[in-house]
C-alpha cells in the first residue's frame, strides 16, 4: 500500500507533484514503476521506480504546499508556499497554455512544477549608492507581498544580512529601503546589495561599495591645570576636569626624586601630590587625557619651598667673663658645622652684615666673643650656617623618550642650595648645549635640550648625549659631575607576523607619536607581502590596538599572463586585553587580522580571510637604522 498512487501498468509523469499523502502503513507516496519525462517531485520514492534526479526529478523533498482551497478554476487546488522547492523547477516545453484553473501555464518566463502556476511577478530590486554608512536602495514588489533586505560584507561573497522588511504589494509601485548595518569596522570597505523575495523567488540588485570612516571620537580635553606652590612637607590635592568621560588619564613627572613612585594618585578629575618630605625643588608635572588616537595635555610646575635654613639653629649666648661672651649654636641635625659669626652695627637699611674679627672658633659649635675687641660691644651679632654642599645627579645612566612631555636629568644635593646651576649637554657628534637654573632647593631638573626631544622621523635609532655640571654660584662642591642620557626614538619598528591560509607574512610596522596622537607606515622586504610603505591607521590604546592600512598594491606575478595584474589588499589588525589575558602590551601584540584581496574591475574575485597576528618591539639598535625582519642564518 501507498498514500498516493500505486501502478501496476504504464504511467508517464512530468510537471508533477505526488507528495504529503498520508497512509496508516506510513508508506510511499508512489509504488511501482513509472516512466519519468523529468520535472516531478516526489515526496517519498520507496517502493517506487522510474524517477531519476538526472531528470531534474525533485525527490524525496518537502513539497511546501498551500492546503486545498479555491485559488480559481472549476476546481480545487493546492497553491506552492513561498519556501516550496516546485517555484520555478517546471519545464517551459510542451506545456498546455493554462494550469488547471486557466491561468497562464507559463507567468514571467518560468513555470512551476504542480497543476497551479503562481501568477506572481518577482519583484524589482535597485541597489543605489550608501550615504555615509546608510545602504539605500529601491524595490517594486509587483503586487505581491516582499520582503526586502540587504545583504553586505567584505567581499561581494557578503556574509551578513540585515533582518527583512515586510511592503505590501502596491501594483507597480516603488517603495525605498535602507539599512544602516551595525558594528562595522572603522576604514574598511564593504560591498552591499539589495535584495526582495516574494512567492516568485529571489532578487538581488547590483553590488555597490562604501568605506567606513575613521572612529568618530570626540576628542580628549583637559581643564587648564596652574602652577603651584607648597611648603616643604606638605601635600595637596588638584582637581581637573577630563571630557569625554571614559578617556585615559595619565600623569607623568620630571622629578622623580621630589616625586617618587606613589606620590602622585591619578583620579577620575583629581591628582593627589605628597611630595618627598625630605626634599625640596621644582618639578614639571604632566597630565594627560587620550583615546588612543588623540590626546590633550597639561603641564604645569610644582615648586616645593625649602625650610628656611636660619629656623634650623638656635643661638645661646653665655657671659664667660667681663669682656667675653661665649656663643653656642645647636640645629636639628641637618646643618654641618661649617658656620660663620657676623657682625652688624645696627639695623638700619644702610647696615650690613659682615665676618666679625673678634671670634675664636672653639670648635663643635662654640665661638668666643672678645667684645674688648673692634668691633666691640656695641651692636649685633649673629651665627650663620655655611653649608659646603655636595651636588650630584640621581642616576649616571639615565633614559628619555623622543617626544616626552617632561624630560630631564635631577640633580640631588645634601641641603639647600640656593642660586644658579651651571650645565653643558654635548652630543655624540660633539654639538654642544649649554644653558642654567636657577635652584632653590636640595632638588634640581636639568632640560634635555628640545632639538633632541623633537621627532626626526629616524627609525630604531639611539641618541647618546653627556651632561656636565659646572658649579656656578651658591657654595656647590660638586659630587659626580657628568652624566649619560640614551634617548631612544618613539617611532618604534615592530616585527609583525600574520597566519594565513596560504602561510606566513611577515612585515615591519612603524607607529610614528606626534602630540599624544599615532600614525604610522607598513612594510616588508624581500619575504613578506608589502612591497612598499602603506599609510597605517592607528589608534593604541593601553587595553587595546587597532591597525588599519588600505589600498596596498600587492605584487605582479610576471611569471603567469593570467595573473598579470595588480591587485590590491586591505589590511586590519585588532587586539584587547580581557581578564586575565594580556594581549596588548608595550613590547608584544597580538590579536586576530582580517585580510581582503581587491581585484579592481572584478569585484566577484574579491576574498576575504582572518587569522592570528603577533607584533614584536624589538630592542632598539645603538648603532644602525635598521632592524632586521629576520636573523640572517
Amino acid at each position: 500500500m501507498v498514500g498516493g498512487i500505486t501502478n501496476s501498468a504504464t504511467v508517464e509523469c512530468v510537471n508533477t507533484i505526488v507528495a504529503a499523502n498520508t497512509d496508516p502503513s506510513g508508506a510511499a507516496d508512489v509504488g511501482g514503476t513509472f516512466i519519468s519525462q523529468g520535472y516531478n517531485l516526489i515526496g517519498i520514492t520507496n517502493g517506487a521506480f522510474g524517477f531519476v534526479s538526472a531528470s531534474n526529478d525533485l525527490l524525496n523533498v518537502e513539497a511546501h504546499l498551500e492546503p486545498l482551497a479555491d485559488n480559481g478554476g472549476p476546481t480545487l487546488t493546492h497553491l506552492p508556499l513561498p519556501a516550496s522547492p516546485a517555484i520555478h523547477a517546471g519545464s517551459t516545453t510542451n506545456l498546455p497554455a493554462t494550469d488547471q484553473r486557466g491561468f497562464p501555464r507559463i507567468f514571467n518566463g518560468r513555470a512551476d512544477i504542480g497543476a497551479a502556476e503562481l501568477q506572481v511577478w518577482w519583484p524589482i530590486v535597485t541597489t543605489l549608492s550608501a550615504t555615509n554608512t546608510v545602504m539605500h536602495g529601491e524595490v517594486n514588489p509587483k503586487g505581491s507581498h516582499t520582503f526586502t533586505w540587504f545583504e553586505y560584507g567584505l567581499t561581494t561573497a557578503y556574509g551578513a544580512g540585515t533582518e527583512m522588511t515586510h511592503l505590501a504589494g502596491d501594483p507597480d509601485a516603488t517603495h525605498g529601503i535602507d539599512s544602516s548595518p551595525p558594528d562595522l569596522l572603522p576604514w574598511m570597505t564593504y560591498h552591499y546589495r539589495a535584495g526582495a523575495s516574494n512567492r516568485a523567488g529571489r532578487v538581488y540588485g547590483s553590488d555597490q561599495t562604501f568605506t567606513m570612516p575613521a572612529l568618530v571620537t570626540d576628542p580628549p580635553s583637559l581643564s587648564e591645570l596652574p602652577d603651584l606652590v607648597l611648603a616643604q612637607g606638605d601635600s595637596t590635592l588638584v582637581w581637573f576636569t577630563a571630557e569625554p568621560a571614559g578617556v585615559d588619564v595619565e600623569v607623568v613627572c620630571n622629578n622623580p626624586v621630589l616625586l617618587p613612585d606613589g606620590s602622585l594618585v591619578i583620579g577620575n578629575s583629581s591628582l593627589g601630590i605628597t611630595p618627598d618630605p625630605n626634599h625640596s625643588g621644582s618639578a614639571q608635572i604632566s597630565v594627560t587625557a587620550g583615546n588612543g588616537m588623540q590626546s590633550d595635555r597639561q603641564t604645569f610646575t610644582l615648586t616645593v619651598v625649602p625650610v628656611d635654613p636660619s629656623q634650623l639653629l638656635n643661638l645661646e649666648p653665655q657671659t664667660v667673663s667681663n669682656g667675653t661672651w661665649r656663643l653656642r649654636a645647636y640645629d636639628d641635625g641637618t646643618a654641618s658645622a661649617n658656620y660663620v659669626v657676623e657682625y652688624r652695627p645696627d639695623l638700619s637699611p644702610t647696615s650690613t652684615w659682615s665676618t666679625a674679627a673678634n671670634v675664636v672658633d672653639l670648635g663643635g659649635g662654640e665661638y668666643e666673643v672678645d667684645l674688648g675687641l673692634t668691633p666691640g660691644d656695641a651692636g649685633f651679632y649673629r651665627i650663620k650656617g655655611f653649608r659646603m654642599l655636595q651636588g650630584g645627579f640621581d642616576s649616571a645612566e639615565t633614559s628619555a623618550e623622543e617626544g616626552s612631555g617632561a624630560a630631564g636629568v635631577v640633580v640631588v644635593f645634601n641641603s639647600i642650595f640656593t642660586g644658579t646651576l651651571d650645565y653643558t649637554w654635548a652630543d655624540e657628534t660633539g654639538t654642544t648645549h649649554a644653558g642654567s637654573v636657577e635652584v632653590d632647593g636640595t632638588t634640581a631638573v636639568i632640560p634635555l635640550p628640545a632639538a633632541f626631544l623633537d621627532d626626526d622621523a629616524g627609525i630604531g635609532q639611539l641618541e647618546h648625549l653627556v651632561l656636565v655640571l659646572d658649579a656656578g654660584t651658591g657654595g656647590l662642591q660638586t659630587g659626580d659631575t657628568e652624566s649619560r642620557v640614551t634617548i631612544e626614538e618613539n617611532d618604534a619598528d615592530w616585527q609583525g607576523m600574520i597566519e594565513t591560509d596560504g602561510g606566513r607574512l611577515g612585515f615591519t610596522l612603524t607607529m610614528l607619536q606626534d602630540s599624544g596622537g599615532f600614525n604610522g607606515r607598513i612594510q616588508s622586504e624581500g619575504f613578506g607581502f608589502f612591497p612598499t610603505n602603506a599609510l597605517v591607521q592607528l589608534a593604541f590604546a593601553e587595553e587595546s590596538f587597532t591597525a588599519v592600512a588600505t589600498n596596498i598594491p600587492l605584487p605582479v606575478f610576471e611569471d603567469d599572463p593570467e595573473q598579470h595584474f595588480i591587485n590590491y589588499l586591505d589590511l586590519r589588525m585588532d587586539a584587547a586585553n580581557s581578564p586575565g589575558e594580556t594581549n596588548v602590551g608595550p613590547d608584544r601584540i597580538e590579536g586576530e587580522a582580517t585580510l581582503v584581496v581587491k581585484v579592481p574591475g572584478q569585484p566577484y574575485l574579491d576574498a576575504a580571510q582572518t587569522g592570528p597576528f603577533v607584533l614584536f618591539r624589538p630592542p632598539t639598535a645603538a648603532s644602525s637604522n635598521e632592524v632586521p625582519l629576520y636573523p640572517v642564518p
